[in-house]
């Protein structure tokens, strides 16, 4: 019996927003940095979000369970009796083991109509089908492996999250290295899913109140171009959402602003191995948490910021705490901090240079009022300043 697959072609994405680039501010890296909000500009796109959802929806439509071959014209007294099979095992042995294992056969069934009636069946099934439809999709035919990959695909993409848990390692034991028809069917799934999963991940992303973009920025002084994800002060997310991070195989660059990200989140963090670059500012992860991150993620950038955020840009390795740039809006500009001030004290304490500015602020959390002294034109002028909290 001659079979057919219908594969997708999928590809990765990526596009250009214009990124803005500055020195080093108080909560950022020095160098180029994301802006609050992606900034809309001339884009370079290989796949347009319109062309992605398209992909996706018609591979959606191939992980649909279907068949390997197209229907042959049936006998009446043939299409008869199949109609007839699959609901009288139904009642038999509503959703019980034997009844599962019997849809599982009859997905190499002579009959087209019977294979079809099987996969609707299978597909109202849940992580109870996983192991014994794994098995017959190792020493099975090749319509049973085309049907089996669908209905398991199906699982990872529709299923709960223990049933999409399962299915998935399924498929990837299927698709361990070994030359068969079930692990190349196997290795196609997971390739679909993926694409199909990165797409869902920044829609719910988004959702949740995150923001991305792809720009330019400097990692270790380097320029690179990155994709970049915020984790601000709109997001109403919960530590369990944070598993979308894992599906978004082109993050290299991932910040966390604010206090609504604790120790919880620690778990998450510590699987992002791909990640160039992550950002912990003003969050509250324990020291021991941090460690946790840092021993997990050793190839990966890391640079943690305390404290409330007060909207100032200024030079490292200057000799003095001189003020490059104020955030317009930001706690420091409404205090009355300008570009050019020359911060010389904060909470009393002598300030020698812009590092010691943010190890002083990093001590206090956004809403607490700071007070600063600044030299402006040979005159020390005395401020107040209520940190903001990050965004």
């Amino acid at each position: 019996m001659g079979k057919a697959e219908v594969r997708a072609a999928c590809g990765r994405f990526a596009w250009t927003d214009t990124v803005k680039s500055g020195n080093a501010r108080h909560g950022g890296a020095p160098g180029t940095v994301f802006t609050k909000d992606v900034i809309q500009g001339e884009h370079s796109m290989r796949w347009t979000r319109a062309a992605m959802l398209a992909t996706a929806a018609a591979i959606l439509s191939v992980a649909r369970p279907a068949a390997a071959d197209p229907p042959p014209a049936a006998e009446p007294s043939q299409a008869a009796a199949a109609s007839a099979s699959i609901p009288e095992r139904a009642s038999a042995g509503s959703r019980s083991p034997d009844h599962w294992r019997q849809l599982i056969a009859d997905l190499d069934h002579d009959s087209y109509l019977v294979r079809e009636r099987a996969s609707a069946a299978l597909a109202e099934g849940g992580a109870e089908l996983i192991e014994p439809l794994s098995q017959a999709i190792e020493r099975g035919s090749l319509e049973t492996v085309i049907r089996g990959i669908s209905l398991l695909r199906r699982m990872v993409w529709e299923g709960d999250r223990s049933t999409a848990k399962a299915a998935r390692a399924a498929l990837e034991r299927l698709a361990e290295p070994q030359v068969s028809t079930a692990a190349s069917h196997a290795s196609t799934a997971l390739y679909e899913l993926a694409f199909l999963e990165e797409e869902r991940a920044y829609q719910s992303f988004e959702r949740l109140g995150g923001r991305y973009a792809t720009g330019m920025v400097f990692l270790a002084g380097v320029p690179t171009n990155s994709v970049g994800a915020v984790v601000g002060k709109g997001w109403h997310g919960t530590d369990e959402d944070l598993e979308i991070f894992a599906h978004m195989s082109q993050l290299e660059r991932l910040s966390f602003y604010g206090p609504r990200v604790d120790d919880q989140a620690v778990p998450y963090l510590t699987r992002l191995t791909g990640l160039k670059r992550l950002e912990l500012y003003g969050t509250k992860i324990s020291d021991e948490g941090i460690r946790r991150i840092q021993n997990a993620l050793r190839s990966t950038e890391i640079e943690v910021r305390r404290g409330g955020l007060l909207g100032v840009g200024g030079t490292l390795n200057n000799p003095n705490c001189l003020i490059n740039t104020v955030r317009p809006g930001s706690a420091a500009d409404k205090a009355g901090v300008q570009p050019g001030d020359v911060v010389v004290e904060c909470q009393g304490k002598p300030v020698a240079d812009f590092k010691v500015l943010t190890d002083i602020i990093a001590n206090y959390p956004g809403g607490d009022t700071v007070r600063l002294v600044v030299e402006r034109g040979g005159v020390k002028v005395p401020l107040q300043v209520t940190l903001d909290e990050w965004e």
